[in-house]
C-alpha cells in the first residue's frame, strides 16, 4: 500500500548538513546548526521583532501574542510541520545554548543581550541563508513510501528478550487477513428526511427536528 507523508527536516536540509559535517570541528553539531538557523530565518521572514527564544511557544498551536496579526502564517505552517519535535521549551533552549557556543565563524546568526539577532556571513558555508529561505517559501514537499501489511501465511522473527536473542514463528489464518482500500476522495451526500420528536411535560412541550 502506497502512503503520502510530508518530508522532514533531515530530508530538506541534506544538501547543507552534507556541506557542514565536511567541517571537522562542528560535523557533531551539524542538527543544531541547522535546526537554529532554519529556525531563526523562519522567525525573521515572519517578523524581524519577533524573539528567537520565545520561538517554541508556536509550536503549541497559538499564533498569539507572539506571533503579531498580518503574519505570513504559510511560513508558520512550514516551520510546525518542520520542527514538530520541538514542543517543549527546554528542548528549544538547550538548542539555543549550544549553538550560541560555536565560533561565531561557524555561525550564521549573532543574537545582543535583548534577544535581537543579526545575520553573519559565516566562513564556511556563507550563502546557506538562501537555502533556508528556500526550504520556508515553498511548500513542504511530500513523498510516497511502501506499507506492508501482514499477510496470510508463516512467519517468523527474532527479538532480543532478557538480552538473548530468540527467535519466534507462527502463522497468519487466511480470514484474518483483509484487503486495505484507500478511503474515496469524495462521498456523495446522502439525502435524510427531517424527523420531529415532541418532548417534555404537558406543561411545556416543543418540537426538536432531529
Amino acid at each position: 500500500m502506497e502512503a503520502k507523508m510530508r518530508k522532514t527536516a533531515h530530508e530538506l536540509t541534506a544538501p547543507i548538513k552534507k556541506r557542514l559535517k565536511k567541517i571537522q570541528d562542528i560535523e557533531d553539531w551539524t542538527d543544531t546548526i541547522i535546526n537554529v538557523e532554519l529556525m531563526a530565518v523562519g522567525c525573521h521572514l515572519i517578523d524581524k521583532n519577533l524573539k528567537l527564544e520565545e520561538a517554541w511557544s508556536i509550536f503549541t498551536g497559538y499564533d498569539e501574542p507572539v506571533v503579531p496579526l498580518g503574519a505570513d502564517k504559510s511560513i508558520l505552517s512550514r516551520l510546525r510541520i518542520i520542527f514538530s519535535q520541538f514542543t517543549g521549551q527546554s528542548h528549544w533552549e538547550r538548542e539555543l545554548e549550544d549553538y550560541f557556543e560555536l565560533p561565531s565563524i561557524y555561525r550564521l546568526i549573532e543574537r545582543t543581550d535583548e534577544g535581537v539577532i543579526s545575520f553573519l556571513t559565516p566562513r564556511f558555508d556563507p550563502n546557506r541563508k538562501e537555502d533556508y529561505e528556500n526550504i520556508l517559501r515553498h511548500p513542504v514537499a511530500r513523498k510516497t513510501i511502501d506499507l506492508d501489511f501482514a499477510k496470510a501465511g508463516k512467519f517468523s522473527y527474532t527479538r532480543l528478550k532478557d538480552n538473548i536473542q530468540q527467535k519466534f514463528q507462527g502463522e497468519i489464518p487466511s480470514q484474518w487477513v483483509f484487503t486495505n482500500t484507500h478511503l474515496p476522495h469524495y462521498r456523495e451526500k446522502n439525502l435524510l428526511p427531517l424527523i420531529y420528536l415532541l418532548i417534555g411535560c404537558k406543561s411545556q412541550r416543543k418540537w426538536i427536528t432531529l
